[in-house]
């Protein structure tokens, strides 16, 4: 991955791959920013002051022709830290040259493994215990996730299942909703993912900032195979949110009939209201 940058910087002789990468390798200096300026100005093909997805893949691939579209989707999405569809220049600097910051610097390659599922350089590096239940605060600053969830969220099976040998904490929760590694398995749809976590006693129980559960988060999103699982796990399916909401109301809230059925084979509760007098009946009125 690194190699793509090093090679169209010029420097591939002389900056160590992400394989080799010692602390403190790369630092961002004067000359360097100078450099990288004129370099992002370059491969700024519409002149507009802004990488889309297209020029940085384009950058990529003129150091790595190998590098794959999941590879470059999920490294825009990092890169691209305010979300906007689009790199500046700072979002750039910041993630191709990290600060001075020995543990910061080694922190960026972290990730950068974990994201691509590097599973060899994840197990290397794993010995520095501080880095395994670390944030990444300058990739994704306004999430603050760890590499258990992004593992989960990308549904790197193979990564994910070495952060569970090496006892990565699979109950810690970002900083911008509260959702752990669970919560995201869900959300995206990753069902080997939330497998793993299961089998590997990951809390099913789980709650956001909003009192969301695993089983309220797949059946409000539809994701019938996830919800199965977790009810198959003994999940508990009538947990309220912060507003009173089951999840065999949100499932009949937002139309997802295969949910709705599968919670009441269950023995969900059909009862139960919210905080404003609604159950599922009145819910169902609303479909």
């Amino acid at each position: 991955m690194f190699d793509a940058v090093d090679t169209w910087l010029g420097k591939a002789n002389s900056t160590p791959s992400a394989h080799n990468l010692h602390i403190g390798d790369l630092t961002t200096r004067n000359d360097e920013r100078s450099e990288l300026k004129t370099r992002f100005a370059n491969a700024d093909a519409h002149g507009d002051g802004w990488l889309d997805f297209n020029e940085f893949a384009h950058l990529l691939k003129r150091g790595d022709a190998e590098l794959t579209d999941k590879e470059l989707h999920v490294l825009f999405s990092k890169v691209d830290r305010n979300s906007d569809g689009r790199i500046n220049f700072d979002e750039f600097v910041d993630w191709l040259c990290p600060d001075s910051d020995p543990n910061t610097s080694l922190a960026v390659h972290w990730f950068h493994a974990v994201i691509c599922g590097d599973i060899e350089q994840v197990a290397n590096m794993a010995n520095h215990k501080d880095l395994l239940n670390a944030r990444e605060h300058r990739l994704n600053a306004q999430h603050g996730m760890t590499a258990v969830m992004i593992a989960a969220e990308a549904g790197n099976e193979d990564c994910l299942n070495t952060l569970i040998e090496l006892q990565a904490n699979l109950e810690a929760k970002d900083i911008r909703v509260g959702q752990s590694a669970i919560g995201y398995a869900v959300a995206d749809d990753r069902f080997t993912c939330l497998l793993a976590l299961a089998e590997a006693q990951a809390d099913l129980n789980s709650t956001d900032d909003n009192g969301m559960t695993p089983v309220m988060i797949a059946a409000m999103d539809g994701q019938h195979r996830c919800l199965k699982l977790l009810a198959r796990k003994c999940a508990d399916l009538d947990a309220k949110d912060t507003n009173g909401w089951t999840a065999l109301m949100l499932a009949a809230f937002e139309g997802h009939d295969s949910c709705v059925k599968s919670l009441v084979d269950r023995a969900a509760d059909i009862d139960i209201q919210n905080e404003n007098g609604y159950s599922i009946n009145a819910c169902c009125e609303r479909m």
